[in-house]
């Protein structure tokens, strides 16, 4: 078993963004961050420096020999449970939508999933932890506390996630991780704080 494992849901790239951007119909993410806008003047004045970010994180991780995967989707948030006892995984949160029957629902690159199919789709003897970035993923964090208790520790947003800074703060997290040999949780504080007080 793996320390670690990444699932990316979202865009990382230029070609993933334009690509999603291009899709009919769009998914929620992506409707939201065009906002209506043409893509290419959203892919200059914001999406470029989110992609650069991620790919800083996804270099890292490389280099780390850390297993990730870009345009994750149901079945690898499976199989990353099975293999790693701490899962990041880089998602958006829908509030209302398809697949949100259960007051909201997930948006992995496969679509959108409530809160029941995540819990399904997790390893059943995964007793590790489960670092949900996305917007208001409490609602989520919460499901998957009432069905799996104590076994199953979670990290979750109460608001909203820009994902940028989101993907600066878990490449400190887990290259201090895996230099200092901290548990997660402790190193994640730790790196918020120093990130924090460079601003």
């Amino acid at each position: 078993m793996s320390a670690f494992e990444v699932l990316f849901a979202m865009p990382v790239t230029r070609e993933a963004f334009f690509a999603a951007a291009a899709r009919t119909p769009r998914s929620d993410y992506l409707r939201l961050t065009l906002a209506g806008a043409n893509a290419e003047a959203v892919w200059l004045q914001r999406y470029a420096a989110i992609a650069d970010a991620a790919g800083a994180l996804i270099e890292g991780l490389r280099r780390w020999r850390v297993p990730h995967v870009t345009e994750a989707g149901l079945q690898h948030l499976r199989e990353a449970t099975v293999r790693a006892q701490v899962v990041v995984l880089f998602a958006h949160w829908c509030e209302a939508g398809p697949g949100s029957a259960d007051g909201g629902a997930l948006e992995l690159a496969d679509g959108a999933h409530p809160p029941a199919g995540i819990e399904q789709a997790l390893a059943p003897g995964f007793t590790g932890t489960l670092d949900l970035c996305s917007c208001t993923s409490i609602t989520l964090a919460a499901h998957l506390k009432a069905r799996r208790g104590d076994a199953l520790s979670t990290i979750y947003n109460t608001e909203l996630l820009d994902p940028l800074p989101a993907y600066v703060i878990v490449r400190e997290l887990i290259g201090h991780c895996l230099k200092t040999g901290l548990d997660y949780r402790l190193a994640r504080l730790q790196t918020a704080a120093t990130l924090a007080r460079s601003r």
